[in-house]
């Protein structure tokens, strides 16, 4: 997949990825930094211990803001928890892809984002937000894109 022309910060990115890891799918994720005292490079990464509490495994954390593959996991998720779903685009104006995820509730997440991986995944997270807290629906922008049009 070729990868959206806009700037962002990919450390905010992979933050992105390890809410939805935890929030979405419930895995734990860890941040391994230099230094830490393991052979892999500085990133987010699913852990687990081991079942013999020898240590603990890493394994790559999936890139749900940035790939397509990726971010679908989290909407068939999110259909199976019951949540409906909905993408567009505008072209004019803002050029964002808007995300939504709607309960029976009605509870709902909403984001906009020139990434449309990265809308699903920030509208995903306040719809599961909303769930936990049961909050009145509110609209997300990225802050990495900068203000709201």
């Amino acid at each position: 997949m070729q990868r959206n022309s806009i700037t962002v910060n990919p450390d905010k990115e992979r933050e992105v990825d390890a809410r939805i890891a935890e929030s979405i799918f419930g895995l734990p994720t860890q941040f391994v930094k230099r230094g830490d005292g393991y052979l892999i490079p500085e990133d987010y990464y699913l852990v687990q211990e081991r079942p013999d509490g020898s240590g603990k495994d890493f394994k790559k954390l999936p890139s749900y803001s940035t790939d397509m593959t990726d971010v679908w996991s989290v909407v068939e998720r999110m259909i199976q928890d019951k949540w409906r779903f909905q993408l567009s685009y505008a072209p004019q104006g803002s050029g964002d892809w808007k995300a939504s995820f709607v309960s029976a509730e009605n509870l709902e997440g909403n984001a906009a984002d020139p990434n449309f991986a990265l809308a699903i995944c920030l509208a995903a997270s306040k719809a599961v937000e909303a769930r936990q807290t049961n909050d009145a629906p509110e609209t997300v922008h990225n802050p990495l894109a900068g203000a709201p049009p």
